[in-house]
Protein backbone atom coordinates (compact mmCIF):
# COMPACT_ATOMS: atom_id res chain seq x y z
CA UNK A 1 0.00 0.00 0.00
CA UNK A 2 1.34 3.43 -0.96
CA UNK A 3 0.00 6.93 -0.28
CA UNK A 4 -2.05 8.40 -3.11
CA UNK A 5 0.31 11.37 -3.24
CA UNK A 6 3.17 8.99 -4.15
CA UNK A 7 1.37 7.36 -7.07
CA UNK A 8 2.75 9.56 -9.84
CA UNK A 9 6.33 9.20 -8.59
CA UNK A 10 5.90 5.44 -8.38
CA UNK A 11 4.44 5.28 -11.87
CA UNK A 12 7.37 7.23 -13.34
CA UNK A 13 9.87 5.07 -11.50
CA UNK A 14 8.26 1.85 -12.74
CA UNK A 15 8.03 3.13 -16.32
CA UNK A 16 11.75 3.80 -16.24
CA UNK A 17 12.45 0.13 -15.64
CA UNK A 18 13.24 -2.03 -18.70
CA UNK A 19 10.42 -4.17 -20.06
CA UNK A 20 7.90 -2.65 -17.65
CA UNK A 21 4.65 -0.98 -18.74
CA UNK A 22 2.23 0.66 -16.35
CA UNK A 23 -1.46 0.92 -17.14
CA UNK A 24 -4.19 2.48 -14.98
CA UNK A 25 -7.83 2.81 -15.95
CA UNK A 26 -9.40 6.24 -16.27
CA UNK A 27 -11.53 5.95 -13.12
CA UNK A 28 -8.44 5.10 -11.07
CA UNK A 29 -6.53 8.08 -12.43
CA UNK A 30 -9.48 10.38 -11.72
CA UNK A 31 -9.69 9.08 -8.17
CA UNK A 32 -5.96 9.69 -7.63
CA UNK A 33 -6.33 13.19 -9.08
CA UNK A 34 -9.23 13.87 -6.71
CA UNK A 35 -7.31 12.56 -3.71
CA UNK A 36 -4.17 14.55 -4.46
CA UNK A 37 -5.38 17.89 -5.87
CA UNK A 38 -8.91 18.58 -4.61
CA UNK A 39 -9.44 21.23 -1.94
CA UNK A 40 -11.39 20.19 1.17
CA UNK A 41 -14.45 21.85 -0.34
CA UNK A 42 -15.06 23.61 -3.65
CA UNK A 43 -18.07 25.96 -3.72
CA UNK A 44 -19.50 26.93 -7.11
CA UNK A 45 -22.61 28.96 -7.94
CA UNK A 46 -25.34 27.30 -9.99
CA UNK A 47 -28.67 28.62 -11.25
CA UNK A 48 -30.73 27.06 -8.46
CA UNK A 49 -28.20 25.98 -5.86
CA UNK A 50 -24.57 25.99 -4.78
CA UNK A 51 -22.57 23.03 -6.07
CA UNK A 52 -20.36 22.09 -3.12
CA UNK A 53 -17.82 19.45 -4.12
CA UNK A 54 -16.36 17.34 -1.34
CA UNK A 55 -12.62 16.78 -1.17
CA UNK A 56 -10.75 13.96 0.56
CA UNK A 57 -10.62 13.61 4.36
CA UNK A 58 -13.54 15.96 4.98
CA UNK A 59 -16.44 15.66 7.36
CA UNK A 60 -19.53 15.42 5.17
CA UNK A 61 -21.76 16.37 8.10
CA UNK A 62 -20.44 19.94 7.93
CA UNK A 63 -22.36 20.57 4.71
CA UNK A 64 -24.89 17.75 4.97
CA UNK A 65 -26.45 19.31 8.07
CA UNK A 66 -27.35 22.53 6.22
CA UNK A 67 -31.14 22.71 5.65
CA UNK A 68 -32.03 21.57 2.14
CA UNK A 69 -28.59 20.13 1.34
CA UNK A 70 -28.81 17.13 -1.00
CA UNK A 71 -25.88 14.81 -1.72
CA UNK A 72 -25.20 13.72 -5.32
CA UNK A 73 -23.28 10.47 -4.92
CA UNK A 74 -21.83 10.07 -8.42
CA UNK A 75 -20.44 13.62 -8.36
CA UNK A 76 -19.25 13.67 -4.75
CA UNK A 77 -21.00 16.96 -4.20
CA UNK A 78 -23.84 18.57 -2.32
CA UNK A 79 -26.52 20.77 -3.79
CA UNK A 80 -27.16 23.55 -1.27
CA UNK A 81 -30.11 25.96 -1.73
CA UNK A 82 -29.08 29.48 -2.71
CA UNK A 83 -30.91 30.83 0.32
CA UNK A 84 -28.44 29.00 2.58
CA UNK A 85 -25.26 30.62 1.27
CA UNK A 86 -24.66 32.48 4.54
CA UNK A 87 -25.10 29.25 6.49
CA UNK A 88 -22.72 27.44 4.12
CA UNK A 89 -20.03 30.09 4.68
CA UNK A 90 -20.57 29.84 8.42
CA UNK A 91 -20.24 26.04 8.36
CA UNK A 92 -17.00 26.15 6.34
CA UNK A 93 -15.50 29.12 8.14
CA UNK A 94 -13.05 27.07 10.23
CA UNK A 95 -12.07 24.64 7.48
CA UNK A 96 -8.69 25.51 5.93
CA UNK A 97 -8.25 25.50 2.17
CA UNK A 98 -11.89 25.91 1.09
CA UNK A 99 -12.11 27.29 -2.46
CA UNK A 100 -14.96 29.56 -3.61
CA UNK A 101 -15.43 30.63 -7.20
CA UNK A 102 -15.65 34.41 -7.62
CA UNK A 103 -19.36 34.18 -8.47
CA UNK A 104 -20.14 32.06 -5.39
CA UNK A 105 -18.13 34.32 -3.11
CA UNK A 106 -19.81 37.50 -4.42
CA UNK A 107 -23.25 35.94 -4.00
CA UNK A 108 -22.57 34.85 -0.43
CA UNK A 109 -21.02 38.19 0.57
CA UNK A 110 -24.08 40.07 -0.71
CA UNK A 111 -26.35 37.64 1.12
CA UNK A 112 -24.48 38.13 4.40
CA UNK A 113 -24.55 41.92 3.96
CA UNK A 114 -28.27 41.74 3.23
CA UNK A 115 -28.92 39.72 6.36
CA UNK A 116 -26.91 42.18 8.42
CA UNK A 117 -29.04 45.01 7.05
CA UNK A 118 -32.23 43.08 7.87
CA UNK A 119 -31.02 42.52 11.43
CA UNK A 120 -30.89 46.30 11.88
CA UNK A 121 -34.55 46.84 10.92
CA UNK A 122 -36.21 45.66 14.18
CA UNK A 123 -34.24 48.36 16.02
CA UNK A 124 -35.84 51.17 14.00
CA UNK A 125 -38.39 53.43 15.69
CA UNK A 126 -40.35 54.08 12.50
CA UNK A 127 -40.30 53.54 8.72
CA UNK A 128 -41.59 56.76 7.07
CA UNK A 129 -41.13 55.37 3.55
CA UNK A 130 -43.89 52.84 4.26
CA UNK A 131 -46.22 55.62 5.37
CA UNK A 132 -45.47 57.57 2.18
CA UNK A 133 -45.98 54.54 -0.07
CA UNK A 134 -49.35 53.30 1.30
CA UNK A 135 -51.55 56.11 0.05
CA UNK A 136 -54.97 54.42 -0.18
CA UNK A 137 -57.46 56.32 1.99
CA UNK A 138 -59.58 54.33 4.45
CA UNK A 139 -61.75 55.17 7.44
CA UNK A 140 -60.84 53.24 10.60
CA UNK A 141 -62.45 53.96 13.97
CA UNK A 142 -63.99 57.13 12.52
CA UNK A 143 -60.66 58.54 11.32
CA UNK A 144 -60.12 58.98 7.58
CA UNK A 145 -56.52 59.02 6.41
CA UNK A 146 -54.08 56.99 4.35
CA UNK A 147 -53.32 53.38 5.22
CA UNK A 148 -49.72 54.34 5.91
CA UNK A 149 -50.84 56.93 8.43
CA UNK A 150 -53.18 54.48 10.16
CA UNK A 151 -50.30 52.09 10.83
CA UNK A 152 -48.48 52.60 14.08
CA UNK A 153 -44.70 53.19 13.87
CA UNK A 154 -43.82 49.64 14.96
CA UNK A 155 -46.23 48.25 12.36
CA UNK A 156 -44.54 50.26 9.63
CA UNK A 157 -41.23 48.80 10.82
CA UNK A 158 -42.83 45.34 10.62
CA UNK A 159 -43.85 45.91 7.00
CA UNK A 160 -40.33 47.11 6.21
CA UNK A 161 -38.90 43.96 7.78
CA UNK A 162 -41.22 41.65 5.83
CA UNK A 163 -40.48 43.49 2.59
CA UNK A 164 -36.73 43.22 3.14
CA UNK A 165 -37.00 39.43 3.39
CA UNK A 166 -39.43 39.27 0.44
CA UNK A 167 -42.31 38.20 2.65
CA UNK A 168 -40.60 34.97 3.77
CA UNK A 169 -40.73 35.52 7.50
CA UNK A 170 -42.72 35.43 10.71
CA UNK A 171 -44.28 38.24 12.72
CA UNK A 172 -44.13 37.43 16.41
CA UNK A 173 -45.90 40.46 17.88
CA UNK A 174 -48.23 39.75 20.78
CA UNK A 175 -51.88 39.01 20.05
CA UNK A 176 -53.87 42.17 19.37
CA UNK A 177 -50.93 44.29 18.15
CA UNK A 178 -51.98 44.19 14.50
CA UNK A 179 -50.11 41.45 12.67
CA UNK A 180 -52.93 41.08 10.14
CA UNK A 181 -52.76 44.73 8.99
CA UNK A 182 -49.01 44.39 8.58
CA UNK A 183 -49.44 41.33 6.36
CA UNK A 184 -52.10 43.06 4.28
CA UNK A 185 -50.03 46.22 3.97
CA UNK A 186 -47.09 44.15 2.77
CA UNK A 187 -49.29 42.84 -0.06
CA UNK A 188 -50.32 46.43 -0.82
CA UNK A 189 -46.73 47.69 -0.71
CA UNK A 190 -45.46 44.93 -3.01
CA UNK A 191 -48.53 45.34 -5.26
CA UNK A 192 -49.52 41.67 -5.16
CA UNK A 193 -52.38 40.98 -7.55
CA UNK A 194 -53.65 37.87 -5.76
CA UNK A 195 -53.45 37.03 -2.08
CA UNK A 196 -54.54 33.77 -0.45
CA UNK A 197 -55.19 33.86 3.29
CA UNK A 198 -55.04 30.46 5.04
CA UNK A 199 -56.29 30.46 8.61
CA UNK A 200 -58.35 28.45 11.12
CA UNK A 201 -62.03 28.22 10.14
CA UNK A 202 -63.22 30.31 13.08
CA UNK A 203 -60.95 33.21 12.06
CA UNK A 204 -62.18 33.53 8.47
CA UNK A 205 -64.88 36.13 9.35
CA UNK A 206 -62.31 38.20 11.24
CA UNK A 207 -59.91 38.14 8.31
CA UNK A 208 -62.71 39.19 5.96
CA UNK A 209 -63.56 42.15 8.21
CA UNK A 210 -59.93 43.18 8.47
CA UNK A 211 -59.40 43.04 4.71
CA UNK A 212 -62.47 45.21 4.05
CA UNK A 213 -61.41 47.57 6.83
CA UNK A 214 -57.86 48.12 5.59
CA UNK A 215 -58.28 47.82 1.81
CA UNK A 216 -61.91 48.73 1.03
CA UNK A 217 -61.98 45.48 -0.97
CA UNK A 218 -64.32 42.57 -0.42
CA UNK A 219 -62.54 39.20 -0.17
CA UNK A 220 -63.93 35.91 -1.37
CA UNK A 221 -64.30 33.39 1.45
CA UNK A 222 -64.55 29.66 0.76
CA UNK A 223 -67.02 28.10 3.17
CA UNK A 224 -66.97 24.67 4.79
CA UNK A 225 -64.36 21.96 4.72
CA UNK A 226 -65.30 20.76 1.22
CA UNK A 227 -65.65 23.68 -1.26
CA UNK A 228 -68.18 23.33 -4.04
CA UNK A 229 -67.33 23.48 -7.74
CA UNK A 230 -68.75 27.01 -7.74
CA UNK A 231 -66.33 28.06 -4.98
CA UNK A 232 -63.31 26.71 -6.82
CA UNK A 233 -64.34 28.18 -10.17
CA UNK A 234 -64.85 31.59 -8.62
CA UNK A 235 -61.51 31.59 -6.81
CA UNK A 236 -59.51 30.36 -9.82
CA UNK A 237 -61.36 31.77 -12.83
CA UNK A 238 -62.83 35.00 -11.48
CA UNK A 239 -59.48 35.75 -9.82
CA UNK A 240 -60.63 37.76 -6.79
CA UNK A 241 -57.68 39.63 -5.33
CA UNK A 242 -58.26 38.36 -1.79
CA UNK A 243 -59.34 34.78 -1.11
CA UNK A 244 -59.74 33.20 2.32
CA UNK A 245 -59.69 29.47 3.03
CA UNK A 246 -59.17 27.39 6.16
CA UNK A 247 -56.55 24.73 6.88
CA UNK A 248 -59.04 21.88 6.53
CA UNK A 249 -59.56 22.64 2.87
CA UNK A 250 -55.89 22.10 2.09
CA UNK A 251 -56.14 18.53 3.39
CA UNK A 252 -58.74 17.58 0.83
CA UNK A 253 -58.35 16.84 -2.85
CA UNK A 254 -61.14 18.64 -4.67
CA UNK A 255 -61.72 18.19 -8.36
CA UNK A 256 -63.60 20.84 -10.21
CA UNK A 257 -64.95 21.17 -13.70
CA UNK A 258 -63.93 24.43 -15.32
CA UNK A 259 -66.06 23.82 -18.40
CA UNK A 260 -64.48 25.29 -21.51
CA UNK A 261 -61.50 26.40 -19.48
CA UNK A 262 -60.44 22.76 -18.96
CA UNK A 263 -59.91 20.76 -15.81
CA UNK A 264 -57.66 21.35 -12.87
CA UNK A 265 -56.94 20.60 -9.26
CA UNK A 266 -56.45 23.24 -6.60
Amino acid sequence: MIPAASWNMLKLAMQALPNVSVFANQDFEKEILWLTTSPPWLVELGEKWFAVSQGPKTNAYIVGSIPGADYVLNKKMYKVPLTEGWRLAEALNEVEGVVYTDEAQDYIVKQIEGRAAVDMIPGLEDAPDIMDALTNVVTIDGITQTVGQHLKPFQRVGVTFLNAIQGRGLLTDEMGLGKSPQAMCLAEYRKHKKVLVICPANLKPNWARQIMKWTNERPYTLSGADPSDFDMKKMILDTPRWSIINYDILGRKTEYDAGDEGRGRP
